[in-house]
């Protein structure tokens, strides 16, 4: 069998594909429940089993907690089995992928798979892994100790819901694999008759979490909330950065994990901020507040003054006072006024002068 090379517009069509993906998986959106459970069913079919019943649940962590229920049922959670090996998901539908595989091999040459490897495959991973790693450590986490995030807790223990968590039949953004098999068929590649096979990889991968198992089907929606920053990161003020409806709700500054009172306005104000124990939380919750708005509410001494700028120190209940140089802007705005700005440095600064050649 002859293998394929790539069109003339490999790259435009590589790059349209890739920017399709990434955003197919980062919406925020629902999906079509009754397309996913056809996918579902499809796959069943090609692996010659009976199709078990399909169970929805709002978040990975019910799911996960739900396949330990199904595979050990009240057992303790936290005791591995012997040898520390706990079953995956129906291997005979996870290995459907094997055929898909071999074809892709087998009929595109070994210069086109590098190509859609490099263009298409390492950049989607790149651009997914921070969201990726960061929900799957807060899942995890939450599975071993229930509850919202605070420092230093994050670190997971090995209870069996963990395994499960990280064990899938495919998640979210875990869609590098299958967008490799998506952009070949794009570019021309005839899969034949396991396009019924591939189209229901691809209508899973736009779906959540999802676990095949002979006994049931686990699947979780998909976040209805996903929020980022430039470069990114899971990063929100005044709600979640990835909420899975009311069932998980994620909190982030810039791709870190904080505690909600650190980003949501509703509750943050000077007095929280005093009052935070966590220097880096408090050092999060003033970049949130706003440098100048916290020295202007919070209690503040005026250290020097002069032409340069004006310095400022704020003492703090808990570590090493704030200190800040506010600046005037010489030129003026359009309407006459000039901006003012609030920059932070060292509290050894002695005057105004040293802090802004600071």
């Amino acid at each position: 069998m002859p293998t394929m090379r790539l069109p003339r517009d490999n790259v435009r069509r590589i790059e349209s594909c890739r920017a399709g993906w990434q955003t197919a998986a980062l919406a925020p959106r629902t999906v079509d429940e009754l397309r996913v459970e056809q996918a579902v069913a499809a796959l069943y079919e090609v692996a010659d089993m009976r199709l078990p019943p399909i169970e929805w649940l709002d978040s990975p962590v019910d799911g996960a907690t739900a396949v330990h229920s199904l595979l050990k049922g009240p057992s303790r959670p936290w005791v591995p089995p012997n040898g520390g090996v706990w079953p995956g998901p129906e291997p005979r539908i996870l290995a459907l992928r094997e055929p898909l595989d071999r074809h892709y091999r087998a009929r595109l040459t070994s210069a086109a798979r590098t190509k859609i490897e490099r263009m298409l495959v390492k950049p989607l991973d790149a651009e997914l892994a921070p969201v990726r790693e960061w929900v799957e450590l807060e899942v995890t986490r939450r599975l071993d100790r229930p509850g919202d995030y605070e420092p230093g807790l994050q670190k997971p223990e090995w209870p069996a819901r963990w395994h499960h968590g990280q064990i899938v039949g495919g998640g979210f953004l875990d869609v590098g694999w299958v967008a490799r098999h998506d952009c070949a068929r794009q570019l021309g590649l005839d899969y034949g008759p396991l396009e019924l096979v591939l189209d229901a990889f691809v209508e899973l991968a736009g779906a959540g979490y999802w676990w095949p198992y002979a006994e049931r089907v686990v699947l979780c929606r998909r976040p209805n909330s996903l929020s980022l920053d430039e470069a990114g990161r899971p990063h929100a003020a005044d709600k979640p950065a990835i909420a899975f409806g009311r069932a998980l709700r994620l909190w982030a500054w810039h791709g870190a994990m904080v505690p909600q009172r650190v980003v949501d306005g509703r509750v943050l104000d000077h007095v929280r901020i005093l009052d935070e124990p966590n220097a880096e939380l408090r050092r999060m919750m003033i970049e949130r507040y706003g440098l100048a708005r916290f020295r202007q509410t919070a209690r503040c001494e005026r250290v020097h003054q002069d032409r340069w700028g004006t310095l400022w120190l704020v003492p703090m209940r808990r570590g090493e006072p704030i200190m800040t140089v506010e600046v005037v802007n010489s030129t003026p705005e359009p309407d006459g006024s000039y901006r003012h700005y609030e920059l932070r440095v060292p509290p050894t600064m002695r005057t105004a002068l040293q802090a802004v050649a600071w």
